[in-house]
């Protein structure tokens, strides 16, 4: 950690899911980016930062590199949110859902840009504690000159939908260091 840096809150969630988006506007997270095979994350809320560690299997070990971390600085960060994923069988032509196949997913995220608009999305599906996001966003809006709104998104697609209800941070610097910022 930097000098100064203290944790102030600590999670833990069933699966972190990193991923970059196709663009700012799309409702829902993009191909999952060297998460796959990891375990339950540890998520640190410090005064600086968000900070993900999480083992990787045995399988997936790179370079003798046996742990996951991704990091957001907070003055990175331009949306903080929840979303609920339902996911569903449909039926042959007319694509609506079959009954009893239906399953629905809960979770919080994270977006973060970087210069040309690129987007990058932290998600974390299992968190047991509902402060989660509540402290995470008070932390991200507690930059000078930093206002929040909020909006909603609504996205299907054959077997999915995506609800998310999400507050959007104003003032946030883009991410400028190289894409591979994952360990």
């Amino acid at each position: 950690m930097d000098p100064g840096e203290e944790v102030l809150h600590e999670y833990r969630a069933e699966h972190a899911h990193l991923s970059a988006p196709s663009s700012a506007a799309q409702a829902y997270s993009g191909s999952e980016i060297g998460t796959g095979k990891t375990g339950a994350p540890r998520i640190l809320l410090t005064n600086q930062r968000l900070i993900v560690v999480a083992p990787r299997s045995p399988d997936a070990v790179q370079d003798g590199r046996a742990w996951w971390v991704s990091q957001f600085r907070y003055e990175w960060i331009y949306e903080v949110g929840e979303e609920t994923r339902k996911k569903f069988k449909v039926k042959m032509f007319t694509l609506k859902p079959k009954p009893g196949t239906e399953t629905r997913e809960t979770g919080s995220y994270v977006r973060m840009r970087q210069p040309g608009a690129t987007v990058h999305e932290l998600s974390f599906a299992g968190i047991g504690d509902a402060s989660f996001t509540a402290n995470l966003l008070a932390a991200v809006a507690a930059g000078d000159g930093r206002s929040v709104s909020e909006t909603t998104y609504h996205h299907e697609v054959s077997g999915f939908e995506v609800d998310r209800t999400a507050s959007v941070v104003s003032g946030e610097i883009p991410y400028s260091l190289p894409l591979d910022f994952t360990s």
